[in-house]
C-alpha cells in the first residue's frame, strides 16, 4: 500500500493586524528615540538626536503616495484601526523628522483635515504627541 503524503500545516502568510501593529509600534519608538545612534542612510541614523533633513525632504515628497491617501481615508474612524495605521509603515524610517517642528507642521498639513500627527501617535503608537 503506497504511503499517503500528509501536507504540512499551513502558517499564515501575513501577520495578524495586531501583531503587525505591535511591530510598527516597536519600530516607531526605536526610530523616533533621540538616543538612536550609529551610521545609516535613514533619518534615524547618525549622531544621537541628529536628523538628516535631506531624508525629511524625501519623506515629504511621499505625501502623494497611494498609501497616504488610503490612510487618510480609513483614519476617519476613531480610534484609528490598526490595519489603517499599518498603511503608514513605509514612512516609519522617517519618524525622526518629527523632531523638527517644520516637518511636524508639514505632516499635520498633509494629514489634514481629519487627522493630525498627535492623533496618529496616540491611536497608532500609543504615545502622546507634542
Amino acid at each position: 500500500m503506497p504511503r499517503r503524503r500528509v501536507p504540512a500545516p499551513r502558517r499564515p502568510a501575513t501577520l495578524g493586524a495586531r501583531a503587525a501593529a505591535a511591530l510598527v509600534l516597536v519600530l516607531v519608538i526605536a526610530l523616533s528615540s533621540p538616543h538612536v545612534s550609529g551610521k545609516s542612510g535613514n533619518a534615524a541614523g547618525g549622531v544621537a538626536g541628529y536628523v538628516d533633513e535631506a531624508d525629511c525632504v524625501v519623506a515629504y515628497r511621499k505625501r502623494d503616495c497611494p498609501y497616504v491617501a488610503e490612510f487618510k481615508h480609513c483614519a476617519i474612524q476613531s480610534p484609528i484601526p490598526a490595519r489603517c495605521c499599518l498603511k503608514l509603515a513605509p514612512l516609519v524610517p522617517y519618524t525622526a523628522c518629527l523632531q523638527i517642528p517644520k516637518y511636524w507642521a508639514l505632516a499635520d498639513g498633509v494629514l489634514a483635515p481629519n487627522v493630525t500627527v498627535d492623533r496618529v501617535l496616540q491611536d497608532c503608537v500609543g504615545l502622546a504627541g507634542g
